[in-house]
């Protein structure tokens, strides 16, 4: 049995891949959604969802969900708190990046 990282919204297919294989889990695919490319936004293990520090036997079949690079127009318009508590307002459409604005009170002097 081996304990889950934390990989989902929070490294690129790549790292996760390489964090997965240090463990001695060998069987590992890759399942694309919308989103950015090559971010790993969620896990399945053996077809089903898991969570960070799941203990899963070795030989489990891990899914990554990980972004394509496309982008629906629901998720450009799409205004939410990231986890930093800056308010994401949209997506620049000339340069495809999120454009982000601080709150008031976490503004570094």
């Amino acid at each position: 049995m081996v304990l889950l990282p934390d990989l989902a919204d929070n490294c690129s297919v790549r790292e996760a891949r390489m964090k997965l294989t240090v463990l001695g889990i060998k069987n590992v695919t890759v399942e694309s959604i919308d989103g950015e490319l090559d971010w790993v936004y969620g896990l399945k293990v053996n077809g089903k969802n898991a969570a960070a520090y799941d203990r899963i036997p070795s030989e489990s079949k891990v899914t990554l969900v990980v972004g394509n690079g496309s982008f629906s127009d629901d998720e450009e318009e799409t205004v939410g708190i990231m986890a930093d508590e800056s308010v994401v307002t949209g997506v620049d459409d000339d340069y495809g990046v999120e454009v982000t604005a601080e709150p008031e009170g976490n503004r570094h002097q």
